[in-house]
C-alpha cells in the first residue's frame, strides 16, 4: 500500500514536470511561429523589394540605351556639322581660288577685254591663245584635295599644268571651252 502511495506520488510529480515541460514547449512554438510569421513578412517585403529594384533595373537600361541612342545621333550630328563646316570652309577656297583667276586673267589679257565688264569665255580663249603662265595661291595637293571633296568629274585636269612653281599650281592652255563653262557652272551655283 506504501508503495502505490509512493508511485502515485512520483506519477503526480513526473506529471506536473511533464506539464512544465509541455507548457514551455508550447511558448516555445509559440516564439517560433512569431519568428516563423515576421520571417514570411520579411521575405514577401524583401521580394518586393527586390521585385522593384529589378524594375528600376530595366528602366535604368532601357533609359541607358536611349541615351546610348541619342548620343550617337548627337555625335553623327556633329560630325555632319563638322563635315558641312569643313565643305563650307573648301567651297569658299574654291570660290576665291576661281576669283582670284578670274582677276589674273582678266588684269593680263586687259588690253583684248575690257577687265571690268568680262566676258569670260573671251578672257580665257585670249588668256590661252597668249601663253602666259599664272601662279595660282594654292598648292597642287591641296587643289587635289579639293578636286577630290567635290569630286568635280568634269573638271577638265588637262586645263590645269600639275607641275609645281615653288609649290603653286602652272595654269596652261588646255580645252578652254569646258573650264570656262565649268567656271561659270560655280559661279552660279555658289550664289
Amino acid at each position: 500500500m506504501a508503495n502505490i502511495k509512493q508511485d502515485n506520488n512520483k506519477l503526480k510529480e513526473d506529471n506536473k514536470k511533464l506539464k512544465e515541460d509541455n507548457k514551455k514547449l508550447i511558448t516555445r512554438v509559440e516564439v517560433l511561429e512569431k519568428d516563423s510569421k515576421k520571417l514570411k513578412e520579411d521575405n514577401t517585403k524583401l521580394k518586393e523589394v527586390n521585385k522593384k529594384l529589378i524594375t528600376r533595373v530595366e528602366e535604368l537600361e532601357k533609359d541607358h540605351k536611349k541615351l546610348k541612342e541619342e548620343n550617337k545621333k548627337l555625335f553623327t550630328r556633329v560630325e555632319e556639322l563638322e563635315k558641312k563646316d569643313l565643305l563650307k570652309v573648301r567651297a569658299n577656297t574654291l570660290k576665291e581660288l576661281f576669283r582670284y583667276l578670274a582677276t589674273k586673267v582678266a588684269s593680263l589679257v586687259s588690253p583684248i577685254v575690257d577687265a571690268t565688264k568680262p566676258n569670260w569665255f573671251n578672257v580665257m580663249q585670249s588668256y590661252c591663245s597668249s601663253n602666259i603662265v599664272i601662279e595660282l595661291p594654292i598648292s597642287l595637293s591641296a587643289l587635289q584635295e579639293l578636286w577630290s571633296t567635290y569630286k568635280i568629274l568634269r573638271f577638265p585636269r588637262n586645263y590645269i599644268c600639275q607641275k609645281q612653281l615653288d609649290d603653286n599650281l602652272a595654269l596652261v592652255s588646255g580645252d578652254e571651252k569646258k573650264a570656262v563653262q565649268w567656271y561659270l557652272d560655280q559661279t552660279q551655283n555658289n550664289h
